[in-house]
């Protein structure tokens, strides 16, 4: 008996690709979308270990939050991240300062990279590092509120706060999430580590560009907490731009809301959660009870 073989139409082939293109479709950004709620999650864990090691730094110093930038004399610079790290199991390989902080072994060359453990987000861009003050580094991905943690330049100075002298703990920013970008040439790029979101001596009014509490804390209401400083917004409405730079070259710094508009923090009482672009406050970074004509 003679048996009857029958292979597939083209139309019938043309069908099931359809089906399985029409099923990539729907499911890829499902996917997609996974990846990036773990890499959240992997954010906000981050941040939670780091305000708990801050908040033990300030437990052995009198309650004292780490200055967030100490540079008294544009030299020996020593960030936040250099103080707090030996209070955090990080799993990174702490070396030189210099090292640390650009997340760059330079006793071989060319220099190698080292890990940084939780210091560094799952999100962090690979921007490399060029030349001069660690531009574009692979260094820490977190910043302070300087507001609140402190800062020393030949600018000015702010003192840290303890954890009892900051006004609502539970709704002070200490860090989180950074993003900080300079501009050069009229072109957007990363620049130094992200020390910190805020530039203290603007406020103690210690250099010419020092305004006062009232006429600083209105600018980080007008501008600062409705900005999109993310990298994934450079281009898009509320983007970095010249405004922002006005008072100074540093000043192109801020939260970077990496996750669909919103980002990883840590507050001064210790709880962290993830905040959505637009449900900040200026009363959220600066520690004072009130200022008058600002809140």
């Amino acid at each position: 008996m003679q048996r009857s073989e029958r292979a597939f139409t083209l139309i019938e082939l043309l069908v099931v690709i359809a089906i399985i293109a029409i099923l990539a479709a729907i499911l890829f950004p499902v996917f997609a979308q996974a990846k990036l709620a773990a890499k959240k999650t992997s954010d906000l864990s981050n941040v939670k270990q780091i305000g708990l090691g801050t908040i033990m730094y300030s437990a052995d110093s009198d309650d004292v939050f780490p200055m967030a930038s100490s540079n008294p004399g544009w030299s020996n610079w020593t960030p936040w991240h250099v103080t707090v790290n030996p209070y955090i199991k990080s799993g990174s390989v702490p070396l030189a300062q210099g090292d640390f902080i650009t997340g760059l072994d330079f006793s071989v060359n060319p220099p190698r990279r080292i890990s940084l453990g939780l210091w560094r987000s799952p999100v962090a861009r690979e921007v490399g590092f060029t030349a001069g003050w660690a531009r574009g580094t692979y260094g820490p991905s977190y910043g302070a509120n300087a507001l609140v943690m402190g800062e020393s330049n030949p600018n000015g100075t702010i003192n840290s706060l303890s954890g009892t002298e900051a006004a609502r703990p539970a709704e002070m920013l200490m860090m989180g999430l950074t993003e900080n970008f300079t501009w050069s040439g009229g072109v957007r790029e990363a620049w130094e580590v992200p020390v910190e979101w805020t530039r203290p001596e603007q406020v103690s009014g210690g250099s010419s560009s020092g305004a006062g509490l009232a006429v600083a804390a209105q600018w980080y209401k007008d501008n600062w907490i409705k900005a999109d400083l993310s990298w994934e917004n450079r281009n898009g409405p509320g983007a970095l731009g010249t405004w922002f730079c006005t008072w100074g070259p540093y000043m192109c710094k801020g939260i970077r809301w990496a996750y669909t508009q919103s980002a990883p923090v840590t507050y001064v009482d210790g709880h962290s959660k993830v905040i959505k672009l637009g449900s900040l406050k200026v009363e959220n970074i600066f520690p004072q009870d009130s200022i008058p004509g600002v809140y």
